[in-house]
């Protein structure tokens, strides 16, 4: 089925665009959680048990970062947008490219944090917050499409 611009401009749609800022706010509020918590590791600093609580929060991001690009994917909530706003369909495709990247680099990160002993937490934090910066980036961007898409393209209510 085609998207359309009526279709698109529902408030069908709208709630469906502001789930997704609803589970971009949660994931990156978990995100900051499970960063604070690596960033006591790297520093030497952590309470007992917090490399094990590290491992478990972050085998929980895992799932939940990837639930939430599987709703997305399932969804097609940005295809949606560039169906019904046509200028979009390039920013759509780098973002959907995105979720492999990310998916790839989180699985590397998990598989990393679960297998780290002693003093090793340093160089996992660095790579731990660069992955939430790129995680940040994307969210925001799909967040500005879907405004866009909705607002101005489409006439939606603001």
């Amino acid at each position: 089925m085609t998207e359309t611009r009526g279709a698109w401009g529902s408030q069908e749609a709208r709630a469906r665009w502001q789930s997704i800022e609803s589970q971009h706010e949660a994931l990156g509020h978990f995100v900051e959680r499970v960063e604070r918590l690596l960033s006591r590791l790297a520093e030497g600093s952590p309470g007992e048990g917090e490399g094990v609580t590290a491992r478990r929060l972050v085998r929980e991001l895992q799932v939940r970062l990837f639930e939430h690009l599987a709703t997305e994917e399932r969804n097609r909530i940005l295809e949606r947008a560039a169906a019904a706003a046509p200028r979009f369909h390039e920013r759509v495709d780098r973002l959907l490219a995105e979720h492999r990247d990310l998916r790839d680099r989180m699985n590397l990160l998990a598989a990393d944090i679960e297998a780290v002993d002693g003093e090793a937490w340093q160089p996992l934090h660095v790579r731990f917050v660069e992955l939430r910066r790129t995680l940040r980036k994307h969210e925001t961007a799909e967040n500005d499409l879907l405004h866009r898409a909705y607002r101005e393209d489409i006439g939606g209510p603001g």
